[in-house]
């Protein structure tokens, strides 16, 4: 599995270059042009992309090709990074991502889209799929070393917006269900648990939490259970192509009954931050 650390991005990229600004809509269209042809995952590994870290519930799997990252240019018809998500037993192109290395005091990136839109990271780039609150950008230019990045859910909408880090959507589609308009995260986070993502959640607490999770023994024998029983009621589910209002209601009751019976276990520190991160 590749990894990119900071040091090793900056040396090999130097600044990033500038680009004429797009709107939203025009850079999508571009950057559907030029992934389109990865639709067929077999074609972006004859191009060189490679995987970069585990599928998680709300990004898909990264696929990064290299020599596009280390030039640390924003060509939208060029993305270094494609976002994948099994779908009915097969890998779906759902997005791409951009990545610019910056060095310490530089400036954030602003074109070719609004730098608001950009989050950033301080450690390597494999961190961007481990975490469940990404830093918005805009005002990280005291920062030392770290990493921009860009999505774009050009191949599947994202009711919270085009350039979203996270896209609660996914866990619909990876069980074939159909997403809502309006999402609701912890009925999202529910069906990411049905689907058997319960690792991911766990990681989260731990880098979330860190040792003050107490009995952690307790609290992933907690995850693994709901993780099993929200499994048992999918399999059991009449198919469907939608979730019905009561469905809805007992996948985020399951939700919120799990986050307090972790919180029961924290201390009141770590319990505002347990609802700081998956409460929304």
């Amino acid at each position: 599995m590749p990894r990119y650390p900071l040091w090793l991005t900056l040396a090999a990229a130097g600044l990033p270059q500038a680009a004429a600004t797009q709107s939203p809509e025009a850079f999508a269209a571009a950057a559907r042009r030029g992934s389109e042809r990865f639709r067929v995952l077999a074609e972006a590994i004859a191009d060189g992309y490679r995987a970069l870290g585990p599928e998680t519930p709300a990004m898909g799997q990264h696929w990064v090709q290299t020599r596009l990252l280390l030039e640390g240019v924003v060509v939208p018809e060029q993305p270094p990074i494609l976002t994948y998500a099994t779908v009915g037993g097969r890998p779906v192109l759902v997005g791409v991502a951009y990545a610019i290395p910056l060095a310490p005091g530089q400036a954030d990136p602003d074109p070719p889209v609004p730098g608001s839109v950009w989050h950033a990271h301080s450690a390597s780039l494999e961190m961007e799929t481990h975490l469940v609150r990404h830093e918005a950008h805009g005002s990280h230019g005291g920062l030392g070393e770290r990493v921009a990045v860009l999505h774009a859910w050009v191949w599947t909408e994202n009711p919270d917006g085009l350039f979203e880090p996270d896209n609660w959507t996914l866990p619909y589609l990876r069980l074939g269900i159909l997403p809502p308009v309006r999402l609701d995260g912890s009925v999202a986070r529910a069906l990411a648990l049905a689907a058997g993502d319960s690792s991911f959640f766990l990681t989260q607490l731990k880098l979330r939490l860190g040792g003050s999770a107490g009995d952690s023994a307790a609290i992933g024998a907690e995850v693994h259970a709901a993780s099993r029983e929200l499994a048992a009621w999918w399999a059991g589910r009449r198919p469907g192509d939608g979730l019905a209002a009561e469905e809805e209601r007992l996948l985020s009751e399951r939700w919120r009954g799990l986050l307090r019976s972790l919180a029961a276990r924290l201390s009141p520190r770590a319990r505002e931050r347990l609802w700081e991160a998956f409460e929304r």
